[in-house]
């Protein structure tokens, strides 16, 4: 059951997965080619990535929930306004490094309310149950953004979406009541996770749940590993945008781009408890192994489906759904191995730095991508996209130790993550 504190979250979420689709089509039809696209994409991402720090900083000095999820959810609304009130290109690149730099703010207020409103010892289950409602809310969008394309243009459908996250407000305000006492404490211990970091609920994507910092941990075994991440992630934001951009220019049909990303963040969500299922200190570097190559395959797919003239209707959906299914492979299997490798005082700082290099690449890749794709076209970019993908793979080879660490008595680590030590 949904607690009534989530449901503000319910709107916001699944207006921000649409936003996700709406946008790079809109820019389309307004004139815009795929490096307007690319370089939209990567102002609002550094001002999402840029956000997060700062409202996490302030979060962590004792702003509360209430004004983080007001300014967020208000500067979504008003981010989604402005730019269907505009068509410049240039406006709307710095409406959205703007708008997404408040909008960050709701980050750390998902990561604080689950601490405002629940016991200690009930941290870790809310926050699964936090993540199931964000990423089915945001796969829930960007269906009904699909729905909507049949009726109306792009430009329609970001209004439409515009109002849908400002109901959020008043349902955040209504059904949010923060205690007027801390809960009491009860006798028993906090539960622990039994795999570090990743119990098998809190698996539904895209909340995050430790604030990027950009302190590398001082364990240097974890530096091959972040040197992957980066080019695997780079590849994801080179790539994806201009899946979606190719599929505008392939098919007359307007619902066509939001088929392949709806069929691209389905697959990505449904699969994320399938592979936790899989999860073992032995399937862990199987897994990444697994996602890269479905990941490589469904890249492939698009750079070369024109070229050998297949039907590219059924393939493009195809190619969209391997590429989804891979984002749940990858990250599941590198947060896996950065909750096992890193120790125990230096874990939460290890996932801050993964968050950051994880955005600053997919940063960098929406960058690159829309210039490649104008220079280059299409096919030779997501040719590229593979070839670094399986250099990333290729590097990934050279990390070990897919197990736990050993301490300095040289007895492996069975502790995992204490929630309330770590809650960013």
């Amino acid at each position: 059951m949904v607690r009534k504190e989530f449901l503000g979250l319910i709107p916001h979420r699944a207006a921000m997965g649409a936003g996700t689709i709406i946008l790079p089509i809109y820019l389309l039809e307004i004139g815009g080619k795929p490096v307007d696209v690319g370089f939209v994409l990567f102002m609002g991402s550094m001002g999402t990535l840029l956000g997060i720090i700062l409202w996490g900083n302030f979060s962590a000095r004792g702003l509360k929930y209430k004004p983080l999820m007001i300014i967020g959810i208000t500067a979504y609304s008003l981010l989604l306004f402005l730019i269907y009130s505009t068509t410049s290109i240039p406006l709307i690149s710095l409406i959205y490094f703007v708008g997404n730099f408040f909008v960050a703010s709701v980050v750390p207020a998902l990561t604080k309310v689950v601490f405002e409103i629940s016991p200690r010892e009930e941290w870790d289950i809310e926050q699964g149950k936090l993540n199931a409602i964000a990423g089915w809310s945001w796969a829930g969008g960007v269906v009904a953004s699909l729905i909507f394309s049949i009726f109306w243009p792009s430009g329609r459908i970001l209004l439409i979406f515009s109002l849908v996250n400002f109901v959020a407000l008043p349902v955040h305000l209504i059904t949010f009541r923060a205690p007027s006492k801390a809960p009491r404490k009860r006798k028993r211990r906090i539960r622990r996770v039994r795999k570090p970091i990743l119990e098998r609920i809190r698996f539904a994507p895209l909340v995050m749940f430790f604030l990027p910092s950009v302190t590398p941990p001082k364990n240097e075994k974890l530096y091959p590993f972040f040197a992957s991440v980066f080019i695997v992630f780079f590849v994801s934001g080179l790539a994806i945008p201009q899946v979606v951009v190719y599929a505008h220019y392939q098919y007359a049909e307007r619902m066509w781009p939001y088929l392949v990303y709806t069929f691209m963040t389905l697959s990505s969500t449904l699969w994320y408890m399938r592979v936790s299922k899989k999860l073992s200190k032995e399937t862990s570097g199987y897994l990444f192994y697994y996602g890269a190559m479905m990941r490589i395959l469904g890249i492939s797919i698009f750079a070369f489906s024109p070229a050998i003239k297949l039907i590219l209707g059924p393939v493009a959906i195809l190619g969209a759904i391997l590429m989804g299914v891979s984002w749940a492979y990858i990250s599941i299997s590198n947060l896996s191995y950065v909750g096992r490798v890193s120790r125990d005082e230096e874990r939460a700082r290890a996932l801050s730095f993964y968050n950051f290099i994880n955005g600053l690449a997919v940063s960098i890749g929406n960058f690159a991508g829309g210039f490649l794709v104008n220079f280059l076209g299409f096919a030779h970019t997501f040719l590229l996209a593979v070839i670094l993908l399986t250099a990333g793979a290729m590097f990934m080879k050279r990390i070990e130790g897919w197990g736990e660490p050993e301490n300095d008595n040289g007895k492996e680590s069975t502790k995992s993550l204490n929630l309330e030590e770590h809650r960013g």
